[in-house]
């Protein structure tokens, strides 16, 4: 069975250093892919309805902040 894990996308920013540490963090973990999700950047909130959740109308680059600190998933078969 092939088990992987999905990137924190919202969390981990856009530093490709942090995002290269992440991905080699759980590959050494026995992880054996990673699920990336795309969505919709630059949503407008005035749209009919709104818009509600973490993306603002700047590009990805620049509404969010980045860190390199982050927490990989834990090893498979944890009880965490």
């Amino acid at each position: 069975m092939k088990i992987g894990v999905v990137l924190p996308q919202t969390e981990i920013g856009n530093d490709p250093v942090a995002i290269k540490a992440y991905a080699e963090a759980v590959e050494g973990m026995g992880f054996t892919h990673i699920l990336v999700f795309d969505h919709v950047l630059g949503a407008n909130p005035a749209r009919p309805g709104g818009w509600k959740g973490p993306y603002r109308t700047a590009t990805a680059s620049t509404s969010r902040s980045c860190s390199s600190d982050f927490s990989p998933p834990p090893p498979a078969g944890s009880s965490w």
